[in-house]
């Protein structure tokens, strides 16, 4: 029967509430309790036409997964739904602190809205320092997360130094866990810095857009090599990681952001991250924000573009996961920790609603408060839609219940988003209102013509496919673990960096 005879009909009463959609010759579907499940042709035609083989495998599968109407064991359900949901009810963990606005790099996509000059009006000062930090402690989180962003944040070294003292001691008097975390290009780290950093257990990100022409052509740096840089200091780091459990704290990692210059070369690059002994990577389109938008003609690509080459990266990363070379792509761990584990693994992107002002506050170096990055760097061009206050005069409360945080809230509920409301990828998606309103002038967003949703779209797809094949199932299995915290090294809400 066509699916449009069967969506004329009544829905036997047997079903429950689910969503669905057409995977190459077969059919998804998915509940808000997070579970799949994926039928034939003829079982999907069974179960929705009324007249459903109840001795096949597949009803036995849909009964335990909360797709039977009467069969619902709701204590069970309601609690994973809680689990997904967790950060409803905790507060904003994720803190950034831009500490400064100037940069040595000159990259041909950045979105914070960084500067090249020499003066240091647009760094943080000592006092807003420590104020940013008494800010985050007023979150009611049982756990936070502090990350130092810029431009670059070692050019402005004694805030970084204050802060990560400041938060050390407040963190033990206030007796609730604190992760630190530094976003750098790591041009301007030493000995000294680094042995700072690791005594502190401040754990290290940067960016590496793969081999040394690639990375460099992306990203120029007036000292020299930026790609020698990163490379040097990720190594002095990964040697001086602490051999004791007990010490330990999350490795260096990077973030490859992807330009039309990376289009062919998804391998090389991959290749090159498995070269510098780093177990994972980050692949991230490209934000319509700053200099990527002024310069898209150049380092831009279509939807389509960017997931041939995605589909080839993640290719190669389990072509070495085959041969023995640990290698993750965060970015599917993360929707497969929500996938096959029913975990929020703390992106705050991917959650509905979305983290602004309740997964996440950003803090510009003059201690105006935001309801996120993506909203800091909107600033940084002009537009303070998404400024709700400063650190120096807003209450904690009055800035988490601004009228900018509750739109968010509103327009980022994927139940009241025309498309996204009975999309088969609503439990595992998010929209950002930032994003949306910088692509499509508007918070809510127009998920139709949206490149952000038919890219998270295609790679939903793509993952849903690579699992049919047993060998990837069980690599996608141990991704899904460690992203959702099961694993050795559990990123949590740093994946957001």
């Amino acid at each position: 029967m066509p699916l449009t005879d069967l969506l004329r009909t009544p829905l036997p009463d047997y079903v429950g509430p689910c969503y669905f959609r057409r995977l190459g010759e077969d059919w998804l579907l998915t509940n808000d309790w997070g579970r799949h499940a994926r039928l034939s042709p003829e079982a999907f035609a069974g179960f929705f036409g009324g007249a459903p083989d109840r001795g096949a495998p597949w009803w036995a599968d849909l009964r335990e997964k909360g797709f039977l109407r009467d069969h619902l064991d709701f204590p069970a359900l309601a609690s994973r739904f809680a689990r997904a949901n967790s950060f409803l009810w905790s507060g904003p963990r994720l803190h950034i602190a831009v500490l400064t606005s100037r940069c040595n790099h000159a990259c041909a996509y950045c979105q914070a809205g960084s500067s090249l000059g020499a003066g240091a009006g647009g760094d943080m000062s000592l006092d807003t320092a420590r104020r940013v930090v008494e800010f985050a402690f007023a979150s009611p989180a049982p756990e936070l997360t502090l990350e130092f962003q810029g431009g670059e944040p070692l050019l402005n070294w004694d805030a970084l130094e204050v802060m990560v003292r400041f938060g050390r001691e407040f963190s033990k008097t206030a007796g609730r866990p604190l992760r630190l975390a530094l976003v750098s290009n790591l041009s301007l780290l030493d000995d000294a810095r680094l042995a700072f950093l690791m005594e502190h257990k401040v754990s290290l990100c940067t960016s590496l857009d793969g081999p040394a022409d690639l990375h460099d052509r992306n990203r120029p740096y007036s000292g020299g090599s930026s790609h020698a840089a990163v490379e040097r200091w990720l190594k002095a780091a990964a040697e001086r990681y602490p051999d004791s459990p007990a010490k330990r704290h999350p490795q260096p990692n990077a973030l490859l952001t992807v330009t039309r210059a990376s289009l062919e070369r998804a391998e090389d690059i991959v290749d090159e991250y498995a070269r510098l002994g780093l177990t994972s990577l980050f692949s991230r389109p490209l934000t319509p924000i700053g200099a990527a938008r002024r310069s898209w003609k150049a380092v831009g690509y279509t939807v389509d573009e960017y997931l041939a080459f995605y589909r080839r990266l993640l290719e190669r990363v389990l072509e070495l996961n085959r041969r023995g070379v640990p290698m993750r792509e965060r970015g599917a761990g993360i929707l497969l920790a929500k996938i096959l584990r029913g975990a929020d693994p703390g992106f705050t992107d991917l959650r509905s609603p979305c983290g602004a002002a309740v997964g996440q506050l950003a803090y510009n170096h003059d201690g105006d408060v935001y309801t996120c990055d993506e909203g800091r760097m909107l600033a940084e061009e002009g537009d303070r839609l998404f400024r709700l206050g400063n650190v120096h005069e807003t209450p904690y409360v009055e800035a988490v219940r601004h009228p900018t945080a509750k739109a968010c809230q509103v327009a980022s509920h994927l139940e009241d988003q025309p498309l996204c409301s009975k999309c088969a990828y609503r439990p595992f998606c998010g929209v950002c209102p930032a994003i949306n309103y910088a692509a499509q002038d508007t918070v809510w967003g127009r998920m139709g013509t949206s490149d952000r949703c038919a890219v998270y779209q295609g790679v939903f797809d793509h993952l849903f496919e690579r699992l049919r094949e047993p060998e990837t199932a069980k690599v996608f299995e141990a991704w899904a673990d460690m992203s959702a915290g099961c694993g050795p090294d559990c990123a949590d809400a740093l994946e957001a960096g």
